[in-house]
């Protein structure tokens, strides 16, 4: 853990990871032929950020399997819940993440795919 510059009691800051693998680099290095442009490319290009994502759904058709209309009721539950969290994530979250800077780098916010 790293201490928490914003001081704001939260204790689950990692220490960034140097992202170096002598194995992997050792393995990938005798495996491909590429000159050491190419494998230095290749390694920044590793170790760059990954966006974190995830995803609500709740507007896709369903198929029932059930009888009755227990399914109904749960798939209207699921939709509820789904246009709940969709509706958190833009009024809460999306101002909280918007102007984020990490490491110099500004970060957008995160935003919905369209389908």
């Amino acid at each position: 853990m790293v201490p928490n510059p914003d001081n704001d009691k939260r204790d689950d800051l990692l220490q960034k990871s140097d992202m170096n693998n002598q194995k992997f680099e050792k393995y990938y290095r005798r495996q491909l032929e590429m000159d050491d442009n190419e494998w230095r490319t290749l390694l920044d290009t590793c170790r760059e950020s990954l966006p974190s994502t995830f995803r609500i759904c709740g507007s896709r058709e369903y198929v029932c399997l059930q009888s009755g209309n227990s399914c109904f009721r749960f798939m209207t539950s699921f939709l509820r819940t789904a246009s709940v969290l969709t509706s958190v994530v833009e009024k809460t979250y999306i101002p909280q993440l918007t102007g984020v800077v990490f490491e110099d780098q500004p970060i957008p916010p995160p935003l919905a795919l369209p389908w």
